[in-house]
């Protein structure tokens, strides 16, 4: 461009006159190398624009057919459905063959003394056949949960430090196998005094209100409103294991699929299984951390080991002898927290939930065990 000596309007080079006023152009070498140099920026800024853009484009069309070949030709995964326990979906009348030893008629609980509680109902009948087949002896399990009753005051509390942990754990263990009618009125009982006395659910301490809700969301007696108050609590990574193993309790419509607190809280042993479980994507990292040598020393991660080894469609062979162990042995050790909230039984009830993994929720494909 060449300027005009009058007005300064910009004149393109090669005019003779000024488009702006008339006046005649003086050129000099200096002007018409800076107009040349001037037409050159332009067009390498304008090369620079349109390469922008057609990038900008490129970029967009690729995000949407990454959006198209996700969503339409590559399905999202849906997520973990932990079986429904309707009666007699699970199991026939009949026992499978290679079950040791089955409930008796006179044994099995008449059909009017069943739960309302599909699950607790399912348990009644079928918790003695399967721990059987399992090689999980029931005897032991009542003896264990005698230990508990006998710490339940009348009215179906447990003293302790927090009479409402203590109290929502045992109801938790002595429902988890309901094999004596002790258990099954203590447990009953306990229910009962927690609905009394948890009106204040969301102001008590993380661990006592997920014991709370696994208690009576395990019954079927959590109702909607509680549960919708309850929902960011029960994830929030305050008693990490405690709610991971709450999740599997969830209706599958409620289970919360976003807890990232819960995740980061949550990271030794066999996390990274567990939160692939509830994420509809199960894996096994390490089939030898399902090894009954690498059995956890600790009743907390021993529970969820036993829950995500028992879920996971490639249970490895052993983990039914790791169980067995787990029944036989002496509890193991739970953490300083629990044991101050719950007392000297909080190592009873989490060595029967974790026994009981096979029954927390029904196993459907339980019989294509060989």
């Amino acid at each position: 461009m060449i300027s005009c000596q009058k007005c300064l309007h910009d004149n393109p080079l090669g005019t003779t006159f000024c488009h702006q006023c008339g006046t005649r152009l003086v050129v000099n070498l200096a002007d018409i190398e800076r107009s040349v140099m001037g037409s050159r920026k332009e067009q390498f800024d304008d090369r620079v624009l349109q390469a922008g853009l057609s990038a900008i484009s490129l970029s967009f069309f690729a995000l949407i057919a990454a959006l198209i070949l996700r969503f339409s030709l590559v399905p999202t995964m849906p997520p973990l459905e932990l079986p429904s326990p309707v009666l007699g979906s699970v199991f026939p009348e009949a026992p499978p063959a290679w079950t040791s030893r089955a409930l008796t008629t006179a044994e099995a609980p008449a059909a009017a003394a069943l739960p309302k509680s599909p699950r607790l109902a399912w348990r009644q009948l079928h918790a003695g056949s399967v721990l059987l087949a399992l090689g999980i002896g029931p005897p032991g399990i009542v003896a264990w949960q005698s230990a508990l009753l006998a710490a339940q005051q009348a009215d179906g509390s447990v003293a302790a430090a927090d009479p409402l942990a203590a109290t929502a754990l045992t109801a938790a263990a002595l429902q988890a196998a309901p094999l004596s009618p002790a258990g099954i009125s203590g447990a009953a009982r306990a229910r009962a005094w927690l609905i009394a006395h948890s009106d204040r659910l969301t102001q008590l301490p993380s661990l006592t209100r997920t014991l709370v809700a696994l208690a009576l969301m395990d019954a079927d007696e959590l109702s909607e409103v509680q549960l919708g108050a309850l929902s960011i609590y029960l994830v929030d990574g305050a008693a990490p294991l405690w709610q991971a193993y709450l999740l599997t309790l969830y209706p599958n419509a409620q289970r919360p699929t976003s807890h990232p607190s819960l995740n980061t809280a949550w990271t030794t042993g066999v996390a990274t299984d567990f939160f692939a479980l509830m994420a509809g994507t199960p894996q096994v990292k390490d089939r030898a951390a399902y090894r009954l040598a690498a059995l956890p020393a600790t009743g907390e991660e021993r529970l969820l080991w036993a829950v995500t080894g028992w879920n996971n469609p490639a249970m490895p062979l052993d983990l039914r002898a790791a169980l067995h162990a787990c029944s036989i042995g002496d509890p193991p050790p739970v953490s300083s927290d629990l044991t101050h909230a719950c007392g000297t039984t909080a190592p009873i009830a989490v060595a029967i939930l974790t026994v009981c993994a096979p029954l927390h929720v029904p196993p459907l494909w339980l019989y294509h065990t060989p």
